[in-house]
């Protein structure tokens, strides 16, 4: 690949002043979160100064870090160029991550705007990726593991939205395994797996993991576990699945204002952050919420179908035959 010289000035100083940029990047998105990097003058310069350097792994690593800031604030009209810009690196570059990053970003991006399959195969392609790279070569083209590590537990967890994971639990143990004793790793696989038993109904298996979290995490130092602390640090993802869940427990359990309340916030949740996967869960807990306060069962009925054909329709079959059993216990076709 060839990117853009325009080089002035000592090239020697620009480049000490790049890894300078580049270490700091790195710094902030590990001790604040990449949510405050949005805006930031320090990828600005960076990105300005590996182009003009001709370097492609900073290049990756310093777009990777933009995506991930606007990514995990849920503001997709920025972060989808930036994952679709990642991915034609990929296939532009020789940078060995580069095909892990770009797959990873738009993945993820894909499984935001509602195609499971398209994430998917995208996350698959960069978990092969990052287990090709051999571990030797990281520390020359990689200022932070977990950009290698995010697309194994991610790539599970749509797995498992989609349903076709022989053991979900059993897939995801697998990955705390690989990595034994390191207590970030448990909880950021433990994440997904909660995530993904709550988004198909599979309760019991949601609390195991959450408790397996919070064990590998007793001290609560980590921002995964508290939605206040969350939101504080301008990350958004997955909160509309957060609250339509919680409207559907409340609901479940007769909680009914409480419950109109959250399902309020989460469909606020979602018109701001058009997290389009999530809009099945919000509509199973309208239908939960409307059969508790005794509405009529048609309409109960109609919302419920129209979740079970938009988990469908987006590749979420394991959420689908959730709606349809949530549906049959209800005693609504649909």
């Amino acid at each position: 690949m060839q990117l853009r010289r325009t080089v002035g000035g000592d090239a020697e100083a620009q480049e000490a002043e790049l890894r300078a940029l580049a270490s700091l990047v790195s710094v902030t998105g590990a001790h604040h979160g990449y949510a405050a990097l949005i805006g930031s003058p320090l990828l600005a310069r960076g990105k300005q100064l590996a182009e003009q350097l001709d370097r492609a792994a900073d290049l990756v690593n310093l777009l990777w870090a933009e995506w991930a800031g606007v990514h995990v604030a849920c503001r997709f009209a920025e972060g989808d160029p930036i994952a679709e810009e990642l991915l034609d690196l990929a296939e532009l570059t020789e940078v060995p991550v580069a095909p892990v990053l770009g797959h990873t970003a738009y993945g993820i991006s894909r499984w935001h705007h509602g195609d499971l399959a398209a994430a998917a195969e995208h996350l698959d392609a960069a978990k092969e990726a990052a287990d090709s790279i051999p571990a030797e070569t990281l520390a020359a083209v990689l200022f932070d593991l977990d950009q290698l590590r995010l697309s194994l537990p991610f790539s599970a967890y749509i797995h498992d939205l989609i349903g076709d994971l022989e053991d979900p639990e059993a897939a995801y143990d697998e990955l705390v395994r690989r990595l034994p004793g390191d207590r970030y790793w448990e909880l950021a696989v433990m994440n997904f797996a909660a995530s993904g038993a709550l988004s198909t109904g599979d309760l019991p298996r949601a609390e195991r993991a959450a408790r397996r979290g919070l064990a590998a995490d007793p001290e609560g130092m980590f921002a995964f576990e508290a939605w206040g602390r969350y939101t504080a640090m301008g990350l958004r993802t997955n909160g509309v699945t957060l609250l339509a869940s919680r409207a559907h427990a409340l609901a479940e359990a007769g909680r009914l204002e409480e419950a109109e309340a959250s399902l309020d916030d989460a469909r606020r949740e979602l018109e701001t952050y058009n997290e389009r996967y999530a809009e099945p869960t919000l509509l199973l807990a309208d239908a939960v919420l409307r059969h508790a306060r005794g509405d009529d069962p048609a309409k109960v009925a109609k919302v419920l179908a129209e979740a079970a054909g938009m988990a469908t329709a987006q590749g979420g079959h394991a959420m689908a035959a959730r709606i349809r059993a949530t549906a049959e216990r209800l005693g609504c076709s649909v």
